[in-house]
């Protein structure tokens, strides 16, 4: 299973969480591998843990990549992985889902809007078990749904053209009530 996260390697993404995830489904016989797009503070000491748990060949800290290469890690992979504590937008994420993969994240307040039982899995906490979990019952569920699929209501709601008739409505309105 390929799994992928995309952001900084910074303590509010949690990479240790997703570290430790890893290990848990090595653990249960899963041959998992996470590819972590970003660079961050934090890169050595993960790369320090992936060391000392066996791990330096199931997670591959490529660095910052030029934002049209972030597609092809993302289509590489089943599933995106990223234990967050804070997040505004989540681009990645909405990145993610419009590349037709499914996510696994922690649940934090405002995503509700493009993140669906058809594409996503939130968790409560970032435990190994619980992202384990959720990654396993992910697979399970995302695996027949085709991209196209599952990147249409990501693509539907937020490409320029949706985007651009939202603020065109915005302004109609505000120009009527002037």
């Amino acid at each position: 299973m390929k799994l992928v996260a995309v952001g900084a390697v910074a303590q509010r993404k949690r990479p240790f969480a997703a570290i430790d995830t890893i290990e848990w489904l090595h653990e249960r016989g899963l041959a998992a591998q996470l590819t972590w797009v970003g660079d961050g503070p934090l890169r050595l000491a993960c790369q320090k843990r992936l060391g000392e748990k066996g791990l330096e060949h199931s997670v591959r800290f490529v660095g910052a990549v030029q934002p049209d290469q972030v597609p092809m890690y993302l289509q590489a992979a089943d599933l995106f992985l990223l234990p967050s504590s804070h997040e505004t937008f989540f681009a990645s994420a909405a990145e993610a889902i419009g590349a037709g993969r499914g996510v696994v994240i922690c649940r934090l307040p405002g995503l509700g809007d493009f993140l669906t039982e058809e594409n996503s899995i939130l968790v409560e906490d970032a435990s190994a078990e619980t992202l384990g979990t959720a990654v396993l019952e992910a697979s399970s569920r995302f695996r027949n749904v085709e991209a196209k699929h599952m990147a249409s209501s990501i693509r539907q709601n937020y490409s320029i053209e949706a985007v651009s008739a939202q603020f065109s409505s915005v302004y109609r309105a505000a120009l009527a009530r002037a």
